[in-house]
Formats: C-alpha cells, structure tokens, sequence
C-alpha cells in the first residue's frame, strides 16, 4: 500500500467527526431528529437497526416509566 493510499483510508475516509450543538441536551437532539427524519437510523448493533421515531418512543416510554417510581429532576 503506497503512502498516499495509506492517507486516504486512514484520514480521508475515517473522518467521521460530527459537530453538535454544545448546548442542546441528548434528549433535545433525539427529539428534534424523531420530528425531521423519524426512519434514519439512530443506532445499529449487527443485524437490529432503531430509529430517531423507535428512539425517541423508547426513552419517552423510559422517562414515563421513572416518573412513575418517583424519580425528579433537578
């Protein structure tokens, strides 16, 4: 492999870094990607795929759940 391919595959195509809002919350940003693009995928573990939609009913369902065992903000 030449140094130039070497580059390219390692750099080049490996530059993966994604910006995101710095003062939005997780929770914010699932939910505003469930609201624009509800079937893109969120999070993929081999063969099972979630979207931002599954996600974002998921964790409601999570969050509903812990309120119901007490749990508060702060």
């Amino acid at each position: 492999m030449t140094e130039e391919e070497k580059h390219r595959e390692l750099y080049q195509w490996n530059d993966t870094a994604v910006r995101f809002p710095q003062k939005q919350k997780i929770h914010e940003l699932i939910t505003d990607m469930s609201k624009t693009s509800p079937d893109r995928i969120a999070l993929q573990d081999g063969s099972h795929v979630m979207t931002y939609g599954e996600l974002e009913r998921k964790t409601n369902q999570m969050a509903h759940f812990l309120q119901t065992k007490g749990l508060q903000r702060h």
